[in-house]
């Protein structure tokens, strides 16, 4: 199936989670977008971890 390129797009997660929370969600499921989104894109959320902490 992945040989004709009608059948595969690759994207990346931010457009998975974009096209997803455009979706009419229940509030789990669009709390379960927002923690991938934590995960996956929302670097700065954990760029303090690693940093070396100071004394």
């Amino acid at each position: 199936m992945l040989t004709e390129k009608d059948n595969f797009k690759a994207i990346t997660y931010k457009e998975y989670i974009e096209n997803i929370q455009r979706l009419d969600l229940t509030w789990e499921q669009r709390e379960w977008t927002m923690l991938l989104w934590a995960r996956y894109c929302g670097l700065q959320l954990s760029r303090h971890t690693t940093t070396k902490l100071e004394d």
